[in-house]
């Protein structure tokens, strides 16, 4: 059958099983289809397996039957010596596949929406009602420090104690190439180390910034509950509960965390065939994170938050490593909880051709007046959707629309009533890979394929709002959907693939770290009243290394207005290294040409490493750039350093210093170590604390900033 006759046949096969009062009515239907007499009606060892089963996992078999993919995934059977085991393997995909995708049929259903989105695809016409239009969002900008965005900073910090955290880790980073160094199998996104930490690391430690800072305000210990969302693919689930474990679960309590698994889906072919990579064993892959809030649900994760007062949720997605830095997700957040909202975007300019969904707002005229949501787009449906892909202004690099960035907030309770209603939003379809099938012949062929995908992102389609007249731009913002708008150097940067000499740095571990450099420079020069090369162009970074490599532990602010009040004029030469693994720091008038690395054992603990550094010059000779290949990975090799270690509470000082050469000090726990200059030489004078006294004192002034005073 062609895509219309195999779509009107799956449609009403699904109205006939709709209106079956039991599973043995259902199975009547299924066994009158005629692909399902015909392919039984051959000598085959399914016969006999399907007499072992009960009903329910009978009619899942028979449903794959039933959609004409019998002679696809049971092809070449008979080679299998006992085929019980893979039939068994394979029953239980499909019995995943019933109850994930029970509200839209099953896997029949599932069928369904997959054959409707390839032929809309290959019709290449797009959807543009007349009744509907995509209109620009106005939101929130909270790229500049502003009275207004230090409100929002501020509502966003007295708001942690009901937010709860979604983390979506079940990637399978295909594109990295992450393999185990031992065994040499291939390893999830999860794993990639960015600046020296797993992405997974650099999740926890943003948030536990985010909780320092609130202490810090307030006095009050908070633990925000976790809930992550693992996959099988590449072993992912077992590589995170092992990146947790060597972790220490991040310094967290273990039931502070929860996980729930998503599933893996049949890839399919353009023909709409599953992918089959040997006799029974199906092509699986993440189905898309659509099905996140439909598994929290049932995984009880909802529940568990609300038992612990949680009314709001912040969803990331693990391949962003940028989005915490400075007051992005606090001001964010603090929109959201302030002003009570149902949902909410974080976006920013989106890059002209990127391969990153839109915002927009959807106006659509009804027969009682007009109907309204925020919405994303992902880039695969724009020629659907009747969207172009066109500039803000003729000049400019940026689309018209904001980018999609997968930072999301949303009201618990809001997205709970949905998930019990539309379970699975934003299904779409991306054939854009290559994928194994097994044809007629028996041989192994690749085929453009891929799998029907849902998104996030777009349970926002279902909070609706109207209005009896068309709304004015300024009335956006009463939505209870909300967005807010900040750099993109600041909300999205990812790590989906490595870089490949002469490509785009779009979207690699290099192009994140030039932009996390770009923020620092800003940082330095701006906020901090430093003289620092600039960053200069992103060939000449890709060519011949950053001009500076400037690495900073979040703990120091993250707002970048608190960070300039610890570190305040100075010059980093061109060529220099600053690493700061430290929270509990105070550096002015620093000329730095060479590397300087300050590491503190205790940044969090009641009793935290401190450093200052007052008129200090560092020479030495730094990094060894000849040597140093992938900066990202924080694998910097070094003829020179000054190296500062502090253990427990250690404190180290220098003042009126210059440091020549090599250096390593290491402060012992319940110490003091004051750096003394003597003519050339520079002595060093240790003592023992007699107590360790709160370095910095933070408070909110009356204009809602964050101000720090020294004890």
């Amino acid at each position: 059958m062609q895509f219309p006759e195999q779509i009107d046949y799956l449609q009403n096969l699904l109205d006939k099983l709709a209106m079956a009062n039991s599973i043995e009515d259902k199975l009547a239907v299924i066994n009158e289809q005629p692909s399902v007499k015909e392919f039984l009606s051959q000598p085959t060892p399914l016969i006999t397996y399907l007499r072992e089963l009960n009903p329910e996992n009978e009619l899942a078999l028979k449903a794959l039957l039933a959609i004409g993919q019998g002679p696809v995934v049971f092809r070449n059977l008979h080679e299998l010596e006992q085929p019980k085991e893979s039939l068994q393997n394979l029953l239980q995909v499909l019995l995943q596949m019933e109850n994930n995708y029970k509200t839209i049929g099953g896997i029949i259903g599932y069928q369904l929406a997959l054959l409707k989105r390839i032929a809309i695809k290959n019709n290449k016409a797009p959807e543009a009602p007349h009744n509907i239009r995509y209109i620009k969002p106005v939101g929130k900008d909270i790229s500049k420090d502003s009275p207004s965005v230090s409100q929002y900073v501020k509502w966003g910090i007295e708001s942690l104690p009901i937010m709860g955290e979604i983390y979506p880790v079940g990637g399978a980073g295909d594109r990295l190439g992450l393999v185990d160094e031992k065994t040499g199998k291939p390893l999830p996104a999860a794993k990639l180390k960015f600046t020296g930490r797993t992405l997974l690391e650099g999740l926890f430690l943003d948030l536990h910034v985010r909780e320092f800072l609130y202490y810090q305000l307030t006095g009050r210990r908070i633990i925000t509950p976790v809930a992550l969302m693992t996959s099988h693919e590449k072993g992912n689930h077992a590589h995170i509960l092992e990146i947790c474990e060597e972790n220490k679960w991040f310094g967290r309590p273990k039931e502070s965390l929860r996980f729930f698994i998503q599933p893996l889906v049949p890839v399919v072919t353009v023909e709409g065939n599953w992918s089959t990579k040997a006799p029974l064993q199906l092509t699986l892959k993440p189905g898309g994170h659509g099905l996140l809030w439909k598994l929290a649900l049932e995984a009880g994760i909802f529940d568990w938050m609300e038992a612990q007062g949680r009314r709001k949720l912040l969803v990331r997605q693990i391949n962003n490593p940028i989005a915490g830095i400075d007051h992005g997700l606090l001001a964010f957040l603090g929109v959201g909880c302030k002003k009570d909202k149902s949902f909410g975007f974080a976006s920013c300019q989106r890059l002209l051709n990127a391969p990153e969904g839109m915002n927009a707002f959807i106006e659509k005229k009804v027969e009682n007046g007009f109907e309204y949501c925020l919405t994303n787009i992902e880039y695969t449906e724009f020629e659907h959707k009747g969207l172009q892909d066109i500039p803000e202004n003729p000049n400019s690099c940026f689309s018209v629309f904001p980018s999609n960035t997968n930072i999301l907030f949303a009201d618990l309770r809001k997205v709970r009533q949905i998930a019990e209603k539309c379970p699975i939003p934003g299904l779409l379809i991306n054939m854009k890979n290559k994928v194994p099938y097994i044809d007629k012949v028996g041989k192994i062929i690749q085929i453009e394929g891929g799998r029907l995908e849902s998104t996030m992102q777009n349970i926002a389609d279902y909070i609706v709002e109207e209005y009896p007249q068309p709304l004015k731009p300024e009335e956006y913002e009463d939505f209870q959907s909300y967005i807010t708008f900040n750099l993109r150097r600041k909300t999205i940067s990812v790590t989906k693939a490595l870089y490949e000499k002469g490509k785009e740095m779009l979207g690699t571990p290099e192009g994140c770290l030039y932009d996390l450099l770009e923020n620092y420079e800003e940082l330095f020069r701006n906020f901090c009243g430093f003289h620092i090369p600039a960053l200069g162009s992103k060939e000449n970074y890709l060519e011949n290394g950053p001009p500076f490599f400037i690495l900073l532990h979040p703990a120091l602010g993250p707002p970048f207005s608190v960070i300039a009040q610890k570190i305040h004029t100075g010059t980093i030469h061109a060529g220099s290294e600053l690493q700061l693994e430290i929270a509990d720091v105070q550096i002015s008038n620093l000329d730095l040409q060479g590397s300087l690395r300050v590491l503190s054992e205790n940044i969090y603990s009641e009793e935290t490493g401190k450093c200052l550094l007052r008129n200090v010059r560092i020479i030495n000779q730094g990094i060894n750039r000849s040597e140093t290949r992938r900066y990202w990975t924080n694998q910097i090799i070094r003829k020179e350093e000054l190296l500062i270690k502090l253990s427990g509470n250690g404190e180290f000082i220098a003042e009126n210093i210059e440091f020549n050469g090599n250096h390593q000090i290491d402060v012992p726990h319940g110490h003091r170590i004051t750096a003394v200059q003597d003519g050339k030489e520079v002595k060093f004078h240790i003592e023992k604390l007699k107590s360790s006294l709160r370095f910095w004192h933070y408070s909110f002034d009356t204009q809602n900033k964050i101000i720090l005073s020294r004890s």
